[in-house]
């Protein structure tokens, strides 16, 4: 072969690979169809499956470019009446339809259809339904709450004894999270209580149950005070209403500040519409509360002092409008927090 025979055979060569990775690159991917919609097979009344058994038909469903089966073969049969009924559930399947690529085509697919009989656990389970409610044992039966002592609180998962004096047999309860514990199936007569937390002094006494009809709760029968030990019976919580900080305050926030007549949508000017509150002559910037000399009326911005609200000669306030969350004013009375003022005391609150 010549030089440019070779040439032309080479060339050739790399033509029909470049076509063959072209065509391999354009075949279309096949996606299967989905089940959609399943339907139930029904068998006759007097078909009945053994226990845990399972019955499997396998058919040929053809299934058109709309999802729907439009033919139903016998591939696998079990024989009568288990074909019929699972041929006549398949042909009212929908599916998802088979797909070139983005197109959808019409397929020929296999289906095992199978029936199952009755599992072991579905017999027992309805065997149990009617049977009775459970009842509190019988005899006497004993309540009462425990709470540690100084603190009043009440004490969950502690361990209570109930002991028979006779027979020396014991009886034992457990308190629940509001310190109360209910101990029933008791025998008739006085019984020993014992309480031992480890953490508290013992307690030892004689209680005695109460005999109830089984739907009457039980009675609390008292108070059971566990005294801690150690540090802990030193500590003594004492309970009250938290005083006011303040004898008279007010507080303004949103539409209250802004929206005020004379204010000109300036919050810190919403003062000067409270009673008992006058402005200062000349645009000075001061607050006179009450009466008070104006150097005795305070400023405060989110707690720290400040030596005016807004600015001279009738100016805006110092904090843009848009920044003011709430305002505090206190015309006498005010918290410590706020220092030596005689008069009244303002205070703004970024937001």
């Amino acid at each position: 072969m010549t030089r440019t025979g070779r040439i032309g055979f080479l060339l050739a060569l790399i033509v029909m690979g470049f076509c063959v990775d072209s065509l391999v690159a354009q075949e279309p991917i096949i996606t299967p169809p989905t089940l959609t919609q399943f339907v139930q097979a029904t068998l006759p009344d007097d078909v009945q499956l053994p226990l845990n058994a399972e019955v499997r038909v396998v058919l040929w469903l053809t299934i058109d470019e709309q999802g729907v089966v439009t033919e139903v073969s016998l591939k696998t049969g079990a024989g009568a009446p288990f074909d019929t009924a699972a041929a006549t559930a398949a042909r009212k399947f929908v599916f998802t339809p088979a797909r070139s690529g983005d197109t959808a085509i019409a397929v020929k697919v296999p289906f095992a259809y199978r029936f199952r009989g009755p599992s072991l656990r579905g017999r027992i389970l309805p065997a149990r339904q009617g049977r009775r409610a459970l009842h509190p044992a019988p005899g006497s039966s004993y309540a009462a709450v425990v709470l540690e002592k100084g603190t009043r609180t009440p004490l969950a998962g502690i361990g209570v004894e109930l002991i028979d004096r006779r027979t020396q047999r014991r009886y034992e309860a457990v308190t629940n999270e509001d310190g109360r514990f209910v101990a029933r199936g008791l025998p008739s007569g006085r019984l020993r209580l014992r309480i031992d937390t480890g953490e508290h002094d013992v307690i030892e006494q004689t209680v005695k149950g109460q005999v109830l009809r089984p739907d009457d709760p039980v009675p609390t029968g008292g108070t059971l005070y566990l005294d801690p030990v150690g540090i802990g019976r030193y500590r003594t919580d004492v309970r009250d209403k938290r005083k006011p900080q303040a004898a008279s305050e007010v507080v303004l926030t949103d539409d209250e500040l802004r929206q005020v007549p004379g204010t000109f949508g300036d919050p810190t000017r919403v003062v000067a519409s409270l009673p008992g509150v006058a402005r200062s002559a000349f645009g000075l910037g001061y607050y006179a509360v009450r009466g008070a000399n104006y150097d005795n009326t305070g400023f405060f911005i989110d707690g720290h002092p400040a030596l005016f609200l807004y600015h001279l000669f009738g100016g805006p306030g110092v904090v843009h409008p848009g920044l003011i969350g709430s305002l505090s004013f206190y015309p006498g009375g005010y918290p410590v927090r706020y220092g030596r003022f005689a008069g009244g005391i303002i205070a703004l609150d970024t937001a």
